[in-house]
């Protein structure tokens, strides 16, 4: 992964997480439901607040609520990751699920926590000197590292953000976005997280993208003719920032695309309000 250039290491890195490691949505809706319905009733049983006539069915009832919650949970993670082996499935037993980086790798899944650890086990390798942070926000977390005095943001997939890009996608129809700020704390015998500020984000409009300027790089990268195909990339110009690596960040995640739709003729790139659209 390591670049002659840090800009193009960081979009490497991002680049195969994007192409090898699957979202496994923390908030996979139907589990949920289920889970917490058995809590629910598990709760009313031991105050004896029963619905039914005999509180031995309402433990019944529960009972076979959580072995449903048990079979969704599996069967949701087996599309995830088909290799992934029963002696796991402990993992299954709790919302708040975690993954060791051996785990991640060998099913190629992940939640923003696990993309964190594994972001910040590559970056302390590729980058031992340089700062590494964590960034937290409601139910999320992502990694940082400076850079040329500039806060990188690695969000598990492409394109790279700046801090301020990153904080703009997540406040995208709220008011407000509180950040706290977490330094990665590296030493010879241990590791440590450190808080050094919380930065509180409001009312970032959306930037008005380079679009000329990417259709230009793309089309030098492309076939002569047009692309007969239209790419809906939402929410890309939300992520965008007049800077070098994350503009050329945009530009792999667009070739993905393009190459994904079998597309690979020149190309027009128009904004429409937090979307990009290619075609």
């Amino acid at each position: 992964m390591k670049s002659d250039s840090d800009e193009e290491t960081l979009i490497r890195v991002l680049e195969w997480q994007h192409r090898n490691i699957n979202c496994w949505d923390e908030c996979n809706l139907l589990s949920y439901v289920i889970f917490w319905l058995f809590l629910i009733l598990l709760t009313m049983s031991y105050f004896s607040i029963s619905i039914c006539r005999s509180n031995w069915l309402h433990l019944a009832l529960a009972s076979s609520i959580f072995l449903l919650w048990i079979y969704t949970s599996y069967d949701y993670t087996r599309r995830k990751a088909p290799d992934f082996r029963r002696r796991d499935i402990i993992f299954l037993f709790c919302p708040f699920r975690r993954f060791t980086l051996e785990r991640i790798l060998r099913y190629r899944i992940a939640v923003c926590k696990d993309y964190a650890r594994l972001t910040i086990a590559l970056l302390s390798s590729l980058f031992p000197n340089s700062r590494i942070y964590i960034l937290r926000i409601p139910r999320h977390v992502a990694v940082g590292i400076e850079l040329n005095s500039k806060i990188y943001v690695l969000n598990q997939k492409l394109p790279l953000m700046t801090l301020k890009s990153w904080a703009r996608y997540w406040l995208h129809n709220n008011s407000r976005l509180r950040v706290d700020i977490y330094e990665f704390i590296r030493s010879a015998d241990k590791t440590d997280i450190k808080k050094i500020k919380s930065e509180v984000f409001t009312n970032m409009e959306v930037p008005v993208v380079a679009t000329k300027r990417i259709e230009t790089e793309l089309n030098s990268l492309l076939d002569a003719e047009e692309c007969k195909t239209t790419i809906r990339l939402r929410d890309l110009a939300l992520k965008w920032d007049d800077d070098e690596a994350v503009e050329k960040s945009i530009i792999r995640l667009i070739l993905l695309e393009i190459d994904r739709e079998f597309c690979k003729e020149r190309v027009r790139v128009v904004q429409e309000g937090g979307d990009i659209l290619i075609g």
